[in-house]
């Protein structure tokens, strides 16, 4: 069974913060969603992109009440072609997948667990970087396999 969801997206904090929900589109780019959200356009001109510096930072959590009807002998799973980067799934408070790496698939299958009102939410965790000082923000991609472009650098 295939069905469709609506989602939201937020920022949180690792303390419990959290910050107002958006309408996010997923598959999609959560950036631009926010974005969207905060009346940030025309981010491809000139230098308008640095407004999402501080986005690379944050925590993300993607959030939607499961909305669907399952038959007989019919698989419930959650499917996304590509998260990125580090991230922890969970089914109505509770992890049920977790994982590192640059836009890895995944697949779960919540048969006899995903009930229709359940919450499924996927918590997004910034970028590694080293922190600490250092005189560009690209030189924070020494401590993961994320390349350089991932930390501002324009291609």
């Amino acid at each position: 069974m295939k069905f469709t969801q609506q989602w939201t997206a937020r920022r949180y904090e690792p303390d419990g913060a959290l910050f107002p929900a958006f309408p996010a589109a997923v598959p999609g780019n959560l950036q631009y969603d926010w974005a969207q959200a905060n009346g940030l356009t025309d981010l491809q001109y000139g230098t308008n992109v640095r407004q999402l510096e501080a986005t690379e930072t944050w925590h993300w959590m993607y959030d939607t009440v499961l909305d669907f009807a399952a038959g007989p002998g019919e698989s419930v799973w959650f499917a996304a072609e590509g998260i990125d980067y580090q991230y922890e799934i969970l089914l109505d408070g509770a992890a049920v997948a977790a994982g590192e790496g640059m836009f890895t698939p995944v697949e779960i299958d919540l048969t006899g667990r995903a009930q229709p009102g359940s919450r499924l939410s996927v918590h997004i965790f910034p970028h590694p970087n080293r922190g600490g000082e250092y005189s560009d923000y690209r030189q924070a991609a020494d401590q993961c396999c994320k390349p350089p472009v991932t930390y501002g650098w324009d291609w």
